[in-house]
């Protein structure tokens, strides 16, 4: 019988991230010391605008050191559970993954622009339904190998253990989330007020920088003090670049709060699963039959992933639900209890992922 220790993986406080972080923080810092300090080897003929330089520096070292150094050092949350009952990620917030419904685990190494990082995927495949949920889990910085995790998993995968029962798995939080026979989902409140203040926030900077750039370039860097004692002065700058950069800043942050406004006052219901089938505000208002469907994917970051066969939504549809109330998870298994309450179970067109490697 195979019975190892549960694995309880947290964030590594070796790795290179971490690491890269540390002597990212220790240039800033270092620099705008060098750079307050006159050092001969750095300084410029312009003191005021090394000063300028520094003070940016040292901004951008305390943000570095609070936010890559500080915060991952006090988190000590685990990242992801391996054990007897299945795998725990932390986006599921503790709802384990029954092993019986694992697949397709595996390690891969992801190129993201101009790097690259390494992810630990797997696949959940609900046995009473054929719905299907992509797990896509950041393992960069993780405090234990991939051979480790992938012959754990393995061990696991293969021993001969007992299912677990049906009321095991569906907690009766989710349950109640269907209502009944229904999953009525709307768009969650906290979450778009987050964006709004998100939206407003960046706008703020984006133009608090543009205008001190406008400044510099009419009054030269001795115009800080001007910025900070009489923001009503920056009026007197008069490029036209200026202008037309706060309108259309404007324009956009306003036209994403009206789409968010709009979500939230007149889009009451954003999913909605009932016996006769599936609606979706990204879709339409009207109903998908059960019928056309032939698969449900969820896929990482919050995609709904439906195959139409037929009717008017026909093809492949992609519903975003990370703005919804509930999360991803929940949905997944809410939707998952209305269909094997109903006795749906869908065909699974899906490609089979390639055997696991390890880094």
């Amino acid at each position: 019988m195979f019975l190892p220790q549960p694995l309880v993986i947290r964030r590594s406080r070796s790795n290179f991230t971490y690491l890269f972080n540390i002597a990212l923080c220790l240039g800033f810092l270092g620099y705008g010391y060098a750079l307050a300090d006159q050092w001969p080897s750095v300084a410029s003929w312009k003191p005021e605008g090394d000063y300028l330089v520094a003070g940016l520096m040292f901004l951008a070292g305390t943000l570095t050191f609070v936010m890559s150094i500080i915060r991952p050092l006090l988190d000590r949350a685990p990242l992801m559970v391996i054990d007897e009952k299945g795998i725990s990620p932390r986006e599921t917030g503790g709802l384990f993954v029954p092993w019986r419904e694992i697949s397709d685990y595996r390690f891969e190494k992801i190129q993201e622009g101009r790097n690259a990082y390494w992810y630990f995927f797997f696949t959940q495949t609900d046995a009473a339904t054929g719905a299907v949920f992509d797990y896509k889990i950041s393992a960069d910085e993780f405090d234990c190998s991939n051979d480790e995790v992938t012959d754990l998993v393995g061990g696991y995968k293969a021993a001969d253990r007992k299912a677990i029962p049906i009321t095991k798995q569906r907690p009766a939080s989710i349950v109640a989330g269907s209502e009944g026979e229904m999953l009525s989902v709307g768009y969650s409140r906290a979450k778009e007020f987050r964006s709004l203040a998100l939206y407003w926030g960046i706008l703020v900077i984006v133009l608090a920088f543009a205008t001190y750039v406008g400044l510099v370039a009419n009054f030269g860097t001795a115009s800080l003090m001007l910025f900070i004692t009489d923001p009503v002065g920056v009026l007197s700058v008069a490029e036209t670049w200026l202008k037309i950069f706060w309108g259309a800043a404007f324009s956009l942050v306003l036209l994403a709060t009206a789409f968010r406004v709009r979500d939230l006052l007149f889009r009451t219901v954003a999913l909605r699963a009932d016996r006769k089938g599936l609606t979706c505000a990204d879709i339409g208002a009207e109903r998908v039959m059960w019928s056309d469907i032939s698969a449900i994917r969820i896929e990482p970051y919050g995609t709904l992933h439906l195959t139409v066969n037929g009717g008017h939504a026909q093809g492949e549809r992609f519903v975003n639900i990370l703005r919804l109330a509930l999360s991803q998870q929940e949905i997944f298994y809410a939707m998952v209890w209305l269909l094997a309450h109903f006795k749906i179970k869908f065909s699974q067109p899906w490609e089979v992922a390639p055997p696991p490697n390890a880094r």
